[in-house]
């Protein structure tokens, strides 16, 4: 029996995640950002970013403060946690200057590890990959084991050949066998999701989109087989819902059984809406995939010749 933590874990990575630059119009913030970056805990650094309105993370004043108070008081969670008591930030790492030799994610262990568990693959939108999601889905699902990998700045551009060297990692540290995981992917990660899962069908059990969709052009590629779900805000302002309902409604035609979830909320609904955003991917974990009806056997009247 395993005791349940979190680790912040280092793998060997074919292709590490590329090197962050800071765009223009923030890059008087730079050598404010990268010293605050290893020195602050988490948690302050995203409230100082928000706070002062940096580039990294653009939001309204109706976003701050709705989204300020609960993050706030996530953060408070997260540093009173046990099971995060030692757990660096993965902020240096996805926003380092230099070239990172090796790959990095965040992995949740529950106590209690089957050979074959119940797994969750996160993929983390702009802004990093932050402690905030490996706790939530931790609390969330605290019998599965979560998989939390680092790409930069964002998953929008991130690969699949570094998760399956992820995936290779959490298995010799777990001894187990990580066969078709969910993926999920939340907002700037989630058209990567979608290609990620279009390419390797078999590889997951089904994918989960967070307050994004497909780009175009995938969305009228992807394979008939796919178990896809979209959980959307209405008054999202980063992924509006007419272009979302555009987007969902071209890749229906390739996945007619694509489901399509509208909460009232905006950008941020994982941690505004958590139980019932929650509750909605637990339901499509949970749901078996429809089998095609077995063919009809002939009739002796029909069988003969």
């Amino acid at each position: 029996m395993l005791e349940a933590k979190v680790q912040s874990c280092r793998f060997a990575a074919a292709s590490p995640p590329p090197v962050y630059r800071v765009p223009g119009d923030a890059q008087q913030l730079e050598p404010i950002l990268r010293p605050s970056l290893e020195r602050m805990p988490e948690g302050d650094f995203i409230d100082t970013a928000l706070s002062v309105g940096a580039a990294l993370y653009p939001l309204s004043a109706n976003e701050r403060t709705n989204v300020m108070p609960k993050l706030r008081n996530a953060y408070a969670r997260i540093e009173s946690d046990p099971d995060f008591a030692r757990v660096q930030s993965a902020l240096p790492y996805c926003f380092a200057a230099a070239p990172n030799s090796n790959g990095h994610y965040f992995m949740y262990r529950p106590a209690i590890v089957p050979k074959r568990p119940k797994t969750i693959i996160f993929l983390h939108g702009f802004g990093g990959n932050l402690l905030l999601y490996t706790w939530l889905l931790k609390e969330e699902f605290p019998t599965a084991l979560i998989l939390a990998p680092s790409w930069g700045a964002s998953w929008y551009n991130g690969s699949m050949p570094y998760l399956k060297d992820m995936i290779r990692d959490a298995e010799r540290r777990t001894g187990a066998i990580i066969g078709m995981p969910l993926l999920v992917g939340i907002s700037a990660a989630g058209p990567a999701g979608f290609r990620i899962y279009n390419a390797n069908p078999t590889s997951f059990c089904g994918y989960v989109c967070l307050a994004s969709a497909p780009d175009s052009a995938t969305a009228t590629n992807l394979l008939a087989s796919l178990r896809v779900l979209m959980i959307n805000g209405s008054t999202d302002d980063m992924a509006p819902i007419a272009e979302v309902r555009s987007r969902a409604t071209l890749a229906r035609h390739c996945i007619p059984s694509l489901e399509t979830k509208e909460l009232p909320a905006d950008h941020f609904f994982l941690l505004t809406r958590r139980a019932e955003t929650c509750a909605l991917i637990r339901k499509f974990w949970q749901t078996k995939p429809a089998q095609p009806a077995p063919a009809k056997k002939p009739t002796k009247k029909q069988g003969r010749r």
